[in-house]
């Protein structure tokens, strides 16, 4: 997936439910399943960008996200 297929306006979300940053992730990608054929199911998607954010560690402010991951799918 190329960057310029995420900026889409179906795929810009505000005020995402969750407690956590799973809780979120797993809602921002499940909003995103429902606009985009995703090639991996949301569990491990939500994983891969959790794993890729703590090896790398991305600092949290308040704000704007953009959480990804790199697959080889």
């Amino acid at each position: 997936m190329k960057l310029a297929s995420l900026l889409n306006d179906d795929l810009i979300f505000f005020d995402l439910d969750g407690s956590s940053r799973e809780e979120i992730y797993t809602n921002l990608v499940s909003k995103m399943g429902a606009v985009i054929n995703l090639p991996l199911n949301t569990q491990q998607i939500v994983k891969g960008m959790m794993d890729r954010e703590d090896s790398v560690q991305v600092p949290y402010e308040k704000g704007f996200a953009f959480p990804h991951l790199r697959h080889p799918e």
